[in-house]
């Protein structure tokens, strides 16, 4: 029963892949992120290695589903037994964090505000303006390559190993005069010679 009833929880909806959990009346998202809308107005610290993009796990912590960093698989954002924390592996599932929503709703759809640590870890403070939201994970890069004759052959509906018809030559032989062009005969040998003997004469 045990078992069946973590199957049952982890059984992916047809809506294109989002995890759907029988005991919980929300999708888990594919992929979320925190994102605060301006740094400069918000205090420094370790806390913000943790925004970013996160995406879902197929373990839960605490009951609740996981979702680690996109680009750093050493950072977690999961269920706390409170509320959610955005915490380093190290301590999954810990009552600890650098970010945290004291609330257990889910947290791309919380009315909550969200705390940061400073690095003293000595208090909350409250970040109005982190957000956590729908995130669409990162496409692949598009390489750009510069076109082949081989490629625009191919634009054109033609194979690159197939061989076009040799175009159409005029009729003309390569040693035929032009038609537009008159004809003279060949200079004869010695004529600049005998028309000097004629104005002589």
């Amino acid at each position: 029963d045990k078992l069946r009833d973590e199957s049952s929880r982890l059984l992916y909806s047809c809506s294109g892949g989002v995890q759907r959990l029988g005991k919980e009346e929300w999708d888990a998202p594919m992929a979320i992120e925190l994102h605060v809308g301006n740094l400069g107005n918000v205090i420094p610290g370790k806390w913000q290695i943790f925004l970013g993009m996160y995406k879902l796990e197929s373990k839960e912590v605490n009951g609740k589903p996981a979702w680690r960093h996109a680009e750093r698989s050493d950072l977690w954002l999961a269920f706390d037994g409170i509320g959610w924390a955005a915490q380093p592996e190290d301590r999954l599932g810990d009552r600890f964090g650098w970010l945290q929503l004291r609330h257990p709703g889910p947290p791309h759809i919380n009315n909550g505000i969200w705390q940061a640590a400073p690095d003293d870890g000595s208090h909350w403070v409250e970040m109005p303006g982190l957000k956590c939201q729908l995130a669409e994970p990162p496409r692949p890069a598009r390489v750009f390559t510069r076109p082949t004759p081989s490629m625009r052959l191919e634009e054109e509906g033609e194979h690159a190993c197939e061989q076009r018809p040799p175009r159409s030559q005029p009729a003309t032989s390569p040693h035929a005069p032009d038609k537009g062009t008159p004809s003279l005969p060949p200079p004869v040998k010695g004529y600049i010679d005998r028309a000097r003997e004629a104005v002589a004469e």
